[in-house]
């Protein structure tokens, strides 16, 4: 008589399902390139090291958040567009991979963008937001290259800038 093969449940779920599960609910892990255009699409979280390519752009929005120590690399003039009320936290950011070339980050109307005390963003920084939008800084950013921008209709300063 034989018996069944027995099959793990994740490993069945994880083949089954795929990366569309992934994106749609659960944690992310590793070294993750965005999809250009693609609108991730929350509650969600992602932990590990995520890259936004040059000259590419990805929207996050309805509850997506990072877990701490997670890595986030926006390539020369990259565009992460935040449209959702949220805390970036224990994220290292790095704006821009060569120096003068931005990696930039919008926060849509109405939207906020928090960086907790354990954030850091770094590079050719660019953060722009659109009308009734609030950026809250409790990290520190530090500006290596570039002219950089720090604008938004609430801007709040509780953290570092240094250039």
């Amino acid at each position: 008589m034989t018996t069944p093969a027995t099959v793990h449940p994740y490993r069945s779920w994880k083949l089954v399902f795929g990366l569309a599960v992934a994106l749609a609910g659960t944690w992310l892990r590793g070294q993750t390139v965005l999809t250009n255009g693609y609108t991730y699409i929350g509650p969600s979280i992602l932990s590990g090291n995520y890259i936004l390519n040059a000259n590419t752009s990805a929207t996050f929005q309805s509850g997506y958040t990072f877990q701490a120590t997670t890595n986030l690399t926006l390539g020369n003039y990259a565009t992460l567009n935040w449209n959702q009320n949220g805390t970036l936290a224990g994220t290292a950011i790095t704006s821009g991979t060569t120096a003068g070339y931005s990696g930039n980050i919008y926060i849509g109307t109405g939207d906020s963008l928090t960086l907790n005390s354990t954030t850091t963003l770094t590079g050719d920084v660019y953060v722009n937001g659109y009308s009734g939008s609030t950026f809250n800084n409790y990290g520190l950013i530090t500006q290596t290259s570039g002219t950089g921008t720090l604008y938004a209709p609430t801007f709040n300063n509780y953290g570092t800038i240094t250039t």
